[in-house]
């Protein structure tokens, strides 16, 4: 087998300089415009003119710091126009129901909508 001309260190050198204006204009995209992935940073590369494959601006990206924040989830809040539940005025006009969360020996989940008449 023929041996390289470069070692390893020679080469990730060289891809690091290399690398150097492509970081900066990663940066300057991501800044401008904060909401972008490292996805649509490279699709603004591309149509600059930029070749760069997915996971070197992946990797850049990270190397940068640039990485979005997680989603915070947030509470779904009760609909305030049902208005207050009208009391039963005689028997069998007040049900409940609840969801049921279990699992089966082999481990599959699943859930069950449970409907109950309560005694009034």
């Amino acid at each position: 087998m023929k041996k390289s001309r470069f070692s390893e260190e020679q080469i990730a050198y060289a891809l690091r300089m290399a690398d150097g204006g492509t970081r900066q204009r990663i940066r300057d995209i991501a800044l401008s415009r904060p909401q972008f992935g490292y996805l649509r940073v490279l699709v603004m590369l591309k149509r600059e003119g930029w070749q760069v494959g997915k996971k070197r601006v992946c990797r850049l990206y990270r190397l940068e710091g640039l990485q979005l924040r997680m989603k915070v989830k947030r509470r779904k809040r009760i609909a305030l126009l049902r208005g207050k539940p009208q009391k039963p005025t005689g028997p069998h006009q007040y049900w409940s129901m609840d969801f049921v969360h279990d699992q089966t020996h082999d481990g599959r989940a699943f859930r069950i909508l449970t409907v109950a008449r309560s005694p009034t």
